[in-house]
């Protein structure tokens, strides 16, 4: 999922000039990820297909803003992790989308992802949201990473109750799981049935009881 101990600020790639993405970024970056056999053909031609690419990553490229993206219509996996976007955007036109990582970033909301409903992981690692919010319609998640954030209230975490096929979730270093009082384990433990890891640890039977127990 891209998650490490690495700095969230991805300032430290000073030497490069804020990007921007273009269809020069896209080539280069595909060609430097290995295409092989008829698309690497195509790609030393100049001549690459960018419409039939299925997974790009841009990542440390200092890049502000999420756009471009739309000429790869047929996108499957996409990962723009440290970089400096502030803000989930242009992203309606890629519906085939199951990955997203956008981890260490500036992002402050979740935001525009409702035309992405065949999103299976989603993270949003090492940023700067404070709730979790606009995630309803994301119906084939399966994987949610929101760790080490800034997410401050339990508001929002009941919405979470209608994704039926999220499996694992990641909220540590969150405020709101420094409150030993109200051990958040336990609570969406309780709160989503349907949840089987929590910070990529089995949730076991008897922490479901004693969420239970706790908080109903």
């Amino acid at each position: 999922m891209g998650e490490s101990t690495l700095a969230t600020d991805a300032s430290f790639n000073k030497e490069l000039e804020p990007g921007v993405i273009s269809n020069e970024m896209l080539t280069k970056a595909i060609l430097e990820q290995g295409h092989k056999g008829e698309a690497g053909r195509l790609a030393q031609l100049n001549q690459l297909h960018l419409e039939t690419v299925t997974v790009i990553r841009l990542e440390f490229q200092n890049i502000l803003k999420i756009d471009h993206l739309w000429v790869m219509k047929h996108l499957e996996v996409l990962s723009l992790s440290f970089n400096k976007i502030d803000k989930i955007e242009n992203l309606s036109r890629l519906p085939k989308l199951k990955e997203l990582n956008l981890s260490f970033n500036f992002i402050e909301k979740i935001e525009n992802l409702d035309k992405l409903e065949n999103l299976r992981i989603l993270s949003l690692y090492g940023n700067r949201i404070k709730r979790i919010e606009n995630i309803d319609k994301l119906e084939r998640l399966v994987i949610l990473s929101v760790g080490r954030n800034a997410i401050n209230t339990l508001d929002g975490l009941e919405r979470l109750r209608f994704l039926k096929d999220l499996r694992s979730l990641n909220l540590a270093e969150n405020p709101i799981a420094q409150d030993t009082a109200k051990p958040l384990r336990l609570y969406l433990a309780t709160l989503l049935p349907q949840l089987k890891y929590y910070e990529y640890v089995l949730i076991r039977p008897t922490e479901r009881d004693a969420g239970k127990e706790k908080f109903q």
